[in-house]
């Protein structure tokens, strides 16, 4: 069995993307969550600058390459 991981990426506009495989560990789940303490809402739309992009991008395929992997 592999071990559960998850990303969590917060942007400028404090909300975070969570990123994580799914159950089956064949994809990738994304999730949008705004980051204050309050709330666990999700949320439609998230704000990527051009400082961010280039990470989320660089997360996303990291997650992609570990559920891909052999188990």
């Amino acid at each position: 069995m592999k071990t559960w991981v998850t990303t969590e990426v917060h942007n400028h506009c404090e909300q975070k993307l969570l990123i994580q495989p799914t159950p089956e560990f064949d994809g990738i789940e994304i999730y949008i969550q705004e980051s204050d303490i309050d709330s666990k809402k999700t949320s439609g739309a998230f704000y990527i600058n051009k400082e961010e992009l280039p990470i989320l991008v660089k997360k996303l395929q990291e997650m992609l390459n570990y559920v891909m992997e052999v188990k």
